[in-house]
């Protein structure tokens, strides 16, 4: 059986770190052994107000850090090279924050582009944002294709025979992934099929990632940075447990999902919507994700939903440089935090190791 290179089970690493660290964070043991079973060697201008009002009721899900004054806001992040009296300053760039609105920015997304919603998958309120996001882009009449990484390419029949009855649908009628549990994802999934043009189904199934494990992607990662990049992500959201020698191998998997996706996306577009992915936030990503494998001329944007952090108290805490000189995300969208949680412990005393002790 091959290793999965899906990175559920990892934080973007160092997106919200200064120190740019990796880290794992609020995976169940559930959903951390499901991943690991495809291992063979291991079995104002705020946000906030928009959120609340979206939903009547609304209440963050998350429950650590919800005073922090990030929460419920959404940034722009751009850098450029700082000038001064003329002459272009050496060293890291100036970051050009802005807090925008959420549903005035999506009022001026292009007709046909793709949406993309980069969560951390464990994350309810960032289900819950996606979930208000469709319903938003449906109520203004503008929502179009509505696309999954949760769903093999496998389940389209059952996502077209389900299309306008989201509220009768059950995982058992989708034959839902485990590894996705419907508790997390059928309200999303409920709110896409009652409103969407179509929900499609984008991910490669499990035969077609093993044979991307033996023989390769389509096409292999565009530069050595983004090559050496998956490797990272890959081999610290597995914390160090993944040979070195299998790093290349589970890295075609992730660029073969990648590019499907990508051709997904591409042959779904409704051209005179705005069509929404809900994917992982390393998929979403720009310099290195999905939008490196659509043509220059389809419009992208990118979300980050991003759990905020304790001491990273402004919006520019929060930037790293992409890949290539591209940037990550379009916007970054703030939300509380889960409770700290050592995955790494977990996932060492699944292997029979002694967790590893800093």
């Amino acid at each position: 059986m091959v290793p999965q290179a899906r990175m559920q089970h990892t934080r973007e690493p160092s997106i919200c770190s200064s120190s740019h660290t990796v880290e794992t964070q609020g995976m169940s043991r559930r959903r951390l052994l499901a991943g690991m079973a495809l291992l063979p060697w291991l079995s104002a201008c705020s946000n906030g107000a928009w959120v609340r009002s979206a939903w009547p009721g609304h209440q963050w899900l998350a429950p650590e850090l919800q005073d922090h004054p990030l929460v419920g806001q959404t940034w722009t992040m751009k850098a450029t090279d700082a000038a001064f009296n003329g002459r272009i300053l050496q060293g890291d760039p100036v970051q050009h924050n802005q807090q925008v609105d959420l549903a005035q920015w999506l009022t001026t997304l292009p007709q046909g582009a793709w949406l993309m919603l980069g969560e951390q998958h464990d994350h309810p309120d960032h289900h819950q944002i996606e979930r208000q996001v469709i319903q938003w882009l449906a109520d203004q009449g503008r929502l179009g294709n509505v696309a999954f990484e949760m769903a093999p390419q496998s389940l389209q029949p059952q996502l077209n025979a389900a299309l306008g009855l989201g509220d009768e649908i059950t995982a058992e009628m989708l034959n839902w992934p485990e590894a996705w549990p419907w508790a997390d994802y059928g309200p999303v999934v409920r709110t896409a099929l009652n409103h969407a043009t179509r929900v499609v189904a984008t991910d490669l199934d499990r035969e077609a990632q093993q044979l991307a494990y033996h023989q390769g992607p389509p096409r292999p990662a565009l530069t050595e940075a983004q090559a050496q990049a998956l490797d990272e992500l890959i081999d610290a959201g597995h914390c160090g447990y993944v040979p070195k020698a299998q790093l290349p191998m589970m890295r075609q998997v992730q660029l073969a999902r990648d590019q499907a996706m990508a051709q997904a996306l591409l042959a779904a577009t409704q051209p005179e919507r705005i069509n929404v992915m809900v994917c992982g936030r390393v998929h979403a990503r720009k310099d290195l994700g999905i939008s490196r494998w659509l043509p220059g001329k389809q419009p992208v944007f990118s979300i980050a939903l991003t759990a905020v952090e304790a001491g990273l108290l402004s919006a520019g805490d929060y930037w790293q440089a992409g890949i290539d000189g591209v940037p990550r995300f379009d916007l970054y969208d703030f939300t509380p935090a889960l409770a700290p949680h050592d995955h790494c412990a977990d996932l060492a005393r699944s292997l029979g190791r002694e967790p590893q002790i800093d």
